[in-house]
């Protein structure tokens, strides 16, 4: 066999074997990949803000334009920011 095709067969039989690692023993990570992915599809950027004794974690997106209204999510106690990246257009 050719030895960039059998090279490209180690890299998807690897890629594969740490999918499917990832699917049954740890799934969690692949959430959160997904999270930064859709993050980062979406142009948000997550920054923080300290006040008191709390950090605040949020994700903004776009540039201040007195023009225009700004939007504001919120979301309940069972969620995080990370829900409303898919709302994000």
């Amino acid at each position: 066999m050719d030895d960039s095709l059998v090279l490209l067969l180690m890299i998807f039989s690897g890629l594969l074997v740490a999918g499917m690692y990832f699917w049954f023993f740890d799934p969690k990570e692949i959430y959160k990949l997904s999270v930064k992915v859709r993050t980062f599809l979406t142009g948000l950027r997550v920054k923080t803000c300290s006040v008191g004794d709390f950090t605040w974690t949020y994700a903004e997106r776009g540039k201040a334009d007195p023009n225009r209204p700004s939007l504001l999510f919120v979301h309940g106690f069972s969620s995080n920011k990370d829900n409303w990246a898919s709302v994000v257009k």
